[in-house]
């Protein structure tokens, strides 16, 4: 009868253990805190007919506006079909993607539009600067980020996209331009990474700016010099009178 008894408080403390430990585990998700759930695989599948390209699907815990976290679908390209022609070489760039949410470190991250990101980073960064930095970051806001950018997620915005928008922006400004707003955007990249948003590195070394200008200044000879010379060179090779 003891035995029993005994055998049935084993029991009822594991069922306890269990029930402390799922409580723990979804605090810890609403925290934020929590590591994986379980190890992903994700999935991939060809995608497009004329330029087909490998698409990466799988789960993710991304923290909202609210500060809560929800499990959410996310998918994106992982390469085309022409830079991975197998299935096997796709899956083995999948697993190397797919380290990042698998890793015991593993925490929630933030995905949003660079807009929002943008307003995040001019009312708590932005703001710390001297008035002529600002007002030059706004422009670049305003007149090109936004415009361009703004409307993408934030982990849309790889070197592919950074690219194309530098090439739109160097055919109507000038190279001086192009490089102080890539420069906004970089610093304003680096401090939502810090933030936890999901972002792609602007880095100018990775990135093709458009060549320096050089300008060749005519060359005005001045009027007197130029006939003196002519002179010069004419009598240079006027024959001699016979004496």
């Amino acid at each position: 009868m003891t035995h029993c008894k005994e055998f049935a408080l084993s029991i009822a403390d594991r069922a306890s253990t269990l029930r402390v430990g799922k409580a723990v585990e979804s605090a810890g998700l609403e925290g934020g805190s929590m590591a994986r759930r379980r190890f992903q695989k994700g999935r991939i599948f060809l995608r497009g007919k004329k330029i087909p390209v490998w698409v990466r699907r799988w789960r993710e815990d991304v923290i909202g506006k609210d500060g809560t976290v929800r499990r959410v679908e996310r998918s994106d390209v992982l390469a085309s079909k022409r830079e991975l022609p197998t299935k096997r070489l796709a899956e083995r760039v999948l697993e190397e993607r797919m380290g990042r949410i698998n890793s015991p470190g593993y925490r929630p991250v933030r995905i949003g539009t660079v807009e929002e990101s943008s307003e995040h980073w001019v009312a708590e960064v932005l703001s710390q600067y001297k008035p002529l930095t600002v007002r030059a970051a706004q422009s670049h806001l305003k007149n090109h980020i936004l415009p361009g950018l703004g409307k993408l997620r934030m982990d849309e915005v790889a070197n592919e996209q950074q690219q194309m928008f530098i090439t739109r922006l160097s055919q109507k400004c000038s190279r001086k331009t192009v490089l102080n707003v890539t420069s906004t955007l970089s610093t304003m990249f680096k401090r939502a990474r810090k933030w936890g948003y999901v972002c792609d590195k602007v880095d100018v070394s990775e990135l093709v700016m458009p060549e320096e200008e050089v300008t060749i200044e005519p060359v005005f000879s001045h009027p007197t010099k130029s006939a003196t010379s002519s002179r010069w060179r004419r009598n240079r090779f006027k024959p001699c009178s016979a004496s």
